[in-house]
């Protein structure tokens, strides 16, 4: 979680979003007592919580006003109609020099109808380009409000003619030639039907030194960005929640999603969770340079992350888990985002490496990268993040090895590198000296050695999954001493030896998996203080002995699993507990194991319906994440 919440507390789960506890951003008045609530701080007042992958961790409202700051006063819309009585006077000697010519102009002039370029003021030798792609269906019915706003978007989003920089500078300006784009429909909403009316009285716009200054400019790049990220995502159709709210004629801090910093009318906050948007994330978003957290997880959003989001240099907790997003992550992005503490881009289609200047940015403390199709391997950068808190790339196609230095990350709490089958070497023994790490997730790789007694044993350990993997050895005796530990998963390994009857100290202890290893010896009395059980898998060992009473106990016992062992006895106390599904060797007419209550019953060499076990994956992500077994 963040700094208020989450981060202090864990609950399991591995499909993890960053979004506020509410689900949405807070909506409220425009400088309002949120400002009051903060003491008079201005800064953004954040949401207390957030929620990720699998733990509980502008201006001043003038529209008009251009002023020059040596003093002089420029008039935008003045300079543009002085501009077009300069080419009226060109077009009049061009007439006199050329019949031809002077009667295209004339035919132009009374059609009313003006190209993009002749709308640009003439500041010096630039000029916008002509549209290298082809308008989709032809302009119609233009208002002259329509052809300055586009002129103004040109230069302040576009960067059209200028010199000053790339403030904005985001996406191509021939969008705005595309009827068909969303570009065009955001220019035509906010020109035509926005009751807001921004630059009709062009005030607090000023030409100097090559580009645009002023408080408006900056209002109506924020509103336009806001409104084409509308139209590219299906605002105006696919939107499930309160898309009326969005792109209407209150100030955009009051849309939908939308929050402003304490007493400003400055966007620091877009959370959009879950919200149907469906189309490509546009450049334009990354004109929104002050914004600190934006969050469009569990949407239909697709196509490659727009590099303009490295110009959101004031950004802190970034969010897109859950979408269509393919390619790449670029380098570029994470590059300029040095003030960036969460970055969650889990569970969609990303290629290529893991950016290894990920790791150069000093706050971060939160890296989900889960469930895509990244290659390569764990970058040996990441020890160097020091701050981080959670890595989590499970599910990727890495390779090589599991760095040795692990242990540097101090303040690491939750690492989850499951399900990368290329990647080898061992369970870092650095990591026993991590005491902050809570949720160990490292099933079906192909890890090998043995387990180190100290990761087991680390204090603040809640669950750990192993899984899958070909650890040989003994289960350490350490495994019982974190007192909050809740599940184990030791599957499918080669472990030999016997259960430990230290687990009989885990008080918290609800599933544990031993299944398809090479125990031995007898099960532990020990096991049944664990009454907390929920679900317990030890079949397909080598365990003896006869099944302790005590394991009627597990009063919230929902699946148990004996099968394929030299068990015997009689599960009798198991089933006078109410649902449990069971399964044991007792089949035939001289069962080893006697049952009343089970739904499988099996022998040594019976393969069907015995042979169903249960994975880390699912102990953790479906019973923890959803605080429920569904074992059905």
């Amino acid at each position: 979680g963040d700094e208020g919440n989450g981060r202090d507390g864990v609950v399991l789960r591995l499909s993890a979003v960053l979004v506020n506890d509410e689900g949405n951003a807070r909506r409220g008045s425009v400088a309002t007592s949120r400002a009051e609530e903060a003491g008079g701080d201005d800064e953004f007042l954040e949401d207390d919580a957030l929620v990720i992958e699998g733990v509980a961790i502008p201006t001043s409202g003038n529209n008009g006003g251009i002023t020059k700051r040596d003093g002089g006063r420029i008039n935008f819309l003045q300079r543009r109609w002085k501009a077009a009585a300069v080419f009226v006077g060109l077009v009049a000697l061009a007439a006199i020099g050329g019949a031809a010519a002077g009667m295209t102009l004339m035919k132009r002039g009374r059609e009313g109808r003006a190209t993009p370029e002749d709308d640009l003021p003439q500041h010096g030798a630039t000029e916008e380009p002509t549209p290298t792609v082809s308008p989709s269906v032809a302009e119609e019915n233009v208002t002259s409000r329509f052809v300055e706003m586009r002129e103004f978007l040109s230069i302040a989003m576009y960067g059209v003619g200028m010199d000053y920089g790339d403030k904005y500078s985001v996406g191509s300006v021939t969008s705005l030639h595309d009827p068909l784009s969303p570009q065009y429909a955001a220019l035509s909403w906010l020109a035509d039907a926005d009751g807001m009316a921004l630059l009709q009285t062009p005030a607090n716009v000023y030409w100097e030194n090559g580009g645009l200054y002023g408080d408006a400019v900056d209002a109506i790049v924020q509103r336009y960005a806001l409104a084409v990220l509308y139209y590219a995502t299906g605002g105006d159709g696919s939107w499930k929640n309160e898309s009326a709210l969005f792109v209407t004629d209150e100030h955009e801090c009051l849309w939908f999603g939308v929050s402003c910093y304490g007493g400003t009318e400055i966007v620091g906050n877009v959370t959009l969770v879950e919200n149907g948007l469906r189309g490509t994330l546009p450049s334009e978003v990354g004109a929104l340079n002050s914004l600190t957290d934006l969050d469009l997880s569990h949407n239909d959003i697709t196509g490659e992350l727009p590099a303009s989001l490295g110009k959101m240099s004031s950004l802190r907790r970034l969010s897109l888990e859950d979408n269509g997003f393919s390619g790449p992550i670029p380098d570029v992005v994470l590059g300029n985002l040095a003030n960036l503490t969460a970055l969650n881009l889990g569970a969609n289609k990303l290629t290529g490496s893991i950016p290894r200047t990920v790791f150069d940015l000093g706050e971060l403390y939160f890296l989900s990268l889960y469930s895509n199709h990244l290659t390569s391997v764990i970058p040996t950068e990441l020890s160097s993040a020091t701050k981080l808190e959670w890595f989590s790339v499970w599910s990727n196609s890495l390779s090589g090895v599991v760095p040795d230095d692990l242990g540097a990350l101090s303040k690491l709490s939750v690492i989850l590198l499951g399900e990368n089958v290329d990647v080898g070497g061992s369970v870092p023994a650095s990591l026993g000296r991590v005491s902050t790490l809570s949720l160990l997730g490292m099933w079906d790789m192909n890890l090998t050695g043995t387990i180190p007694p100290a990761v087991l044993g680390l204090p603040n350990l809640v669950g750990v999954t192993l899984g899958g993997n070909r650890l040989t050895g003994r289960i350490p005796d350490t495994v019982g001493d974190p007192r909050n530990l809740k599940g184990i998963g030791l599957e499918e390994n080669e472990l030999t030896g016997q259960v430990p009857s230290s687990l009989g100290k885990l008080r918290a202890l609800e599933a544990l998996g031993l299944h398809s290893n090479l125990l031995s010896g007898t099960l532990p009395s020990e096991l049944g203080n664990c009454v907390k059980m929920r679900g317990l898998e030890v079949g397909n060992n080598r365990l003896n002995g006869t099944i302790p009473e005590s394991y009627g106990d597990f009063v919230d016992l929902e699946w148990l699993s004996l099968a394929k062992n030299d068990l015997a006895g009689s599960l009798g106390p198991v089933c006078d507990i109410p649902g449990p599904i069971v399964s044991s060797d007792c089949e035939g007419p001289d069962p080893e194991v006697e049952c009343d209550c089970c739904l499988f019953c099996c022998n040594d060499d019976q393969k069907s319906g015995c042979d169903f076990f249960l994975s880390s994956r699912f102990l953790l992500q479906d019973c923890f994440g959803k605080g429920y077994c569904d074992w059905q």
